[in-house]
């Protein structure tokens, strides 16, 4: 990379100029590079820039360009640009002749095929691709652009965030059901209450008696109470039919408990639990 100082040129001190190595593949890019360093260097007379870049190509590259002196800069770059840029059909032959894989990886090297062509359509440019890959890696990749390119079927969308909520299957037709406590639970505690009498159901809720009280619960946190029937031989299912279920259920007022007052022996009138009442 060469080192120049503004200095001597203009006798003020300025930024030094660091011109990249001449790069005559792509001699456009290597202009826009080098005019990037002349504004930090408050560079803008054209027969200065003309100084700096004519000195950067070898021997080969100059020849080819062959600039006079007294021309400006731009003209320079444009006569550069025109003559050492390749053209079109030097290369597509480059692509189809010369062009190797080398150490790029497979997406790199279709890349920069892409950049010496980029006019050439796909159907051309890919076989031209694959056949330079390694036999052991081509067909991985051929499947990898394909699956990126036309895939088979969209990709639903998951909500992996969203846990699935369990319901059982017999809430639809079961006549009483447990609740679930929503509370932390005491030691010794059960996690769930009742049974509870179902008076009405939704998709996603529904309504059940609690201790003479309606109560609206989601279905996650109740599950179905089996209980005996009469004769004490297994389980009674009640079905449930949803239109009756439809017009609202009155719901039983609780009824207060009767206290008893008891005589004892002494003469002595007291009151049992209602427990010991029988």
């Amino acid at each position: 990379m060469a080192t120049f100082d503004s200095t001597t040129l203009t006798g003020a001190p300025r930024v030094t100029v660091r011109l990249p190595p001449f790069w005559a593949e792509q001699p456009a890019i290597w202009f826009a590079q080098a005019e990037a360093q002349f504004p930090l260097a408050n560079i803008g007379d054209e027969q200065t820039k003309f100084y700096y870049t004519i000195s950067q190509p070898d021997q080969r590259y100059a020849a080819r360009v062959a600039p006079p002196v007294h021309i400006p800069y731009a003209t320079l770059r444009a006569v550069a640009v025109g003559r050492l840029t390749p053209s079109k059909e030097r290369r597509i032959y480059q692509i189809i002749t010369v062009e190797e894989m080398g150490d790029r990886k497979p997406w790199q090297f279709l890349g920069h095929l892409r950049t010496l062509a980029p006019d050439m359509p796909e159907y051309i440019m890919r076989p031209i691709w694959a056949s330079r890959l390694p036999p052991q890696i081509r067909e991985y990749s051929l499947a990898k652009m394909s699956a990126r390119t036309f895939p088979d079927r969209p990709v639903p969308a998951t909500r992996e965030a969203t846990p699935s909520t369990f319901v059982h299957s017999d809430l639809k037709k079961c006549t009483h059901v447990f609740l679930r406590r929503v509370t932390t639970s005491r030691a010794l505690e059960l996690t769930y209450s009742g049974p509870y009498q179902v008076l009405s159901r939704k998709d996603k809720s529904m309504q059940i008696l609690v201790r003479g009280r309606l109560a609206t619960v989601s279905t996650d946190r109740v599950k179905p109470a089996y209980l005996l029937n009469e004769t004490g031989r297994g389980t009674t299912t009640k079905t449930f039919n949803p239109a009756a279920d439809e017009t609202p259920t009155a719901v039983p007022h609780a009824v207060p408990p009767q206290h008893v007052q008891r005589t004892t022996r002494s003469g002595r009138h007291v009151h049992f639990a209602d427990c010991f009442n029988s």
